[in-house]
């Protein structure tokens, strides 16, 4: 319940639940709520250096393909750009195995 809680909570919530919480507890459990406090923020720590992990890949393949794609085919048009931005990793890898052999930026994406 907890998590399901703080999903949907901000940082600041969060925090707020856990001071009126605090309130009512003895100082032994005021300790161990705020071990969970700490807790908590580690695993937002985490997911947050994960997901900007994850952002950095994609970036990344997001760039190479373009640039291979600049080197086969020169001018790429704004339509194939955004749709390269929006692609997911897997999408992005069948496309670069794509441009080894097409003949034209349309077989790269077909």
């Amino acid at each position: 319940m907890i998590k399901y809680v703080l999903r949907g909570s901000s940082g600041e919530d969060v925090k707020i639940l856990l001071e009126k919480i605090q309130t009512g507890l003895s100082s032994e459990l005021r300790g161990e709520a705020m071990t969970f406090a700490e807790q908590l923020k580690q695993m937002g720590r985490q997911e947050g250096i994960t997901q900007g992990i994850v952002q950095g890949v994609h970036q990344g393949q997001t760039a190479l393909f373009t640039r291979l794609l600049r080197r086969r085919f020169h001018e790429i048009p704004e339509f194939y750009l955004n749709s390269i931005e929006k692609a997911d990793a897997e999408i992005l890898l069948l496309w670069s195995e794509k441009i080894l052999d097409a003949k034209t930026l349309e077989e790269v994406f077909q």
